[in-house]
């Protein structure tokens, strides 16, 4: 009598019920794994750890985002040559990184601040760039731009957002945004800030805000599990047990983690852009074969001499 008293307690309070007795029960319903997994066009992979089984989440970090489609088609959970069924899920809060700051001294002026931003990848999914400003008073307009290598070789401006900041005074002090029109291509920005005949703006904090993802799944007890990922050719993946899943979606997950990732295709076509070295080499050799081509035609066409 004592114990089933025991087990009526424990059972009220919070968690315990789902992380101990009908957890391990319910989790049974979660199928360990979906169809077998084939390698081939896929550029990375990245160990999970700590190598336990249970139910797992895994927020994806900044080094796996700028390797994957903005809808994560390419996201894969393997163990064994088996995938792993997960939920997909979108974190409603935003995520941020810091880039370095550097004031362009050759290019700002008596009116205008040129800041250079360096970024830890290119590519990465920004969305908005927010700073906190100390000044109490101050109207000015915003540039934030990178230049960006075309097929041709040529450098490019390409313009990622315009505003205007202004604080009156006696405003809150509140963190001003400019909202980025698309993400960028390279890992260095340009912001440019019109000062007028002021004094330049006073930073206490910039970064930019990205929108990142959390896996939620089941990990089998077998180990090692990888996440694979970076394949444009991937479909999304489609499981059954997802509908289960999202049954679980709520309850108390351990957080795993990514060890170093390793890359599994030649680094060569991973880096081959039209404005990559790469790219660029291809396309002379293209352009130097037509040419070349176009000569021979030509002179079959012209007449013999006699």
């Amino acid at each position: 009598m004592k114990k089933i008293l025991l087990f009526l307690i424990l059972l009220t309070m919070p968690g315990y019920a789902k992380n101990s007795v009908i957890e391990v029960a319910e989790l049974s319903k979660i199928p360990d794994y979906a169809g077998d997994f084939e390698t081939k066009g896929w550029g990375f992979r990245a160990k999970i750890v700590p190598e336990q089984g249970g139910l797992k989440q895994l927020d994806m970090p900044l080094f796996v985002l700028v390797h994957v489609d903005s809808s994560f088609k390419d996201l894969r959970l393997v163990q064994g040559g088996r995938q792993v069924p997960y939920l997909l899920e979108h974190f409603r809060n935003v995520s941020a990184v810091t880039p370095q700051m550097l004031l362009d001294s050759q290019k700002s002026d008596a009116h205008r601040s040129v800041w250079m931003l360096s970024l830890p990848f290119p590519k990465l999914p920004l969305h908005t760039l927010s700073c906190e400003i100390s000044d109490v008073l101050f109207d000015r307009e915003v540039f934030l731009f990178e230049w960006r290598v075309n097929a041709l070789g040529e450098k490019k401006r390409y313009d990622l957002g315009r505003t205007y900041w202004k604080r009156l005074i006696g405003a809150a002090n509140e963190p001003f945004l400019l909202p980025l029109r698309s993400s960028p291509e390279t890992s260095s920005l340009v912001l440019e800030i019109q000062n007028g005949d002021n004094v330049p703006l006073s930073f206490s904090k910039l970064e930019f805000q990205y929108q990142t993802v959390r896996l939620i799944f089941k990990a089998p007890a077998e180990s090692p599990l990888w996440l694979y990922y970076g394949n444009p050719q991937a479909f999304t993946p489609s499981y059954d047990a997802i509908t289960t899943l999202q049954e679980f979606a709520s309850w108390k997950s351990e957080p795993v983690f990514l060890e170093n990732a390793e890359v599994l295709k030649s680094r060569f076509w991973l880096n081959f852009t039209p404005s990559s070295l790469f790219g660029k080499i291809i396309f002379w050799l293209v352009l130097s074969g037509v040419v070349v081509a176009i000569l021979i035609v030509i002179s079959k066409l012209l007449p013999e001499k006699k």
